[in-house]
């Protein structure tokens, strides 16, 4: 019995050591794991990818078009100018001492120059003639003067001064002395241009004024 109490507290002794070693094994393998766990999850954490961006222009950088500007169109494959006018446009009433205006009666255009004249028997009705009844011609350009012709006496009555007041007043005044006044206005006729109110004519000048 005395060996066994001799014996039983060394053995105690040694059991209690051996399992302290164990324990603090344990601990120092579990921290090591720990450890270990700890780094692999660090290393498992990818960088955030950067993604490359191009530079934005500045605000005073103008952005070039890479698009062709459009070809003009053009009419017929060619650029269509307006043409120059090329005639003039005579225009005004109709008159005659009478009460109608005879319907075969002309209006004509003379040129000064070469005494060729534009005539026409087509008679306009429209409230803006002074008896409702007017005429138009179109002449190239130079100097004219504007008469009427009534086939059945083939006697010219001119655009004058006398004329031009009827035309303008629509109302016949006096007829004047002075004949020198009443020689027929010569037209400077330009292309392009329309004269109006040239009305005809002066049936009294030769009975007035020769």
């Amino acid at each position: 019995m005395q060996w066994l109490r001799n014996n039983i507290i060394p053995v105690g002794l040694l059991v209690g050591l051996m399992l302290a070693g164990v324990l603090l094994a344990w601990q120092s393998y579990d921290t090591n794991q720990r450890a270990q766990e700890q780094v692999s999850q660090l290393t498992e954490v990818e960088p955030e990818s950067e993604e490359s961006e191009e530079p934005e222009p500045a605000n005073d950088e103008a952005i070039p078009d890479t698009q062709d500007p459009e070809p003009k169109q053009e009419q017929n494959g060619q650029t269509q100018e307006k043409p120059s006018p090329t005639t003039a446009t005579l225009e005004g009433s109709l008159t005659y001492p009478s009460s109608g205006i005879p319907s075969g009666m002309q209006v004509c255009a003379q040129n000064t120059k070469t005494d060729a004249a534009v005539c026409t028997t087509k008679h306009l009705q429209n409230s803006k003639y002074v008896y409702d009844l007017g005429y138009k011609i179109s002449v190239k350009p130079g100097t004219y003067q504007v008469y009427a012709l009534n086939p059945a006496d083939n006697q010219p009555a001119y655009y004058n001064s006398y004329m031009k007041k009827l035309g303008t007043s629509g109302q016949w005044g006096n007829y004047p002395k002075n004949c020198a006044n009443l020689a027929p206005i010569k037209l400077n006729v330009v292309a392009g241009q329309s004269y109006f109110d040239l009305t005809v004519g002066d049936w009294y000048y030769d009975a007035q004024c020769n």
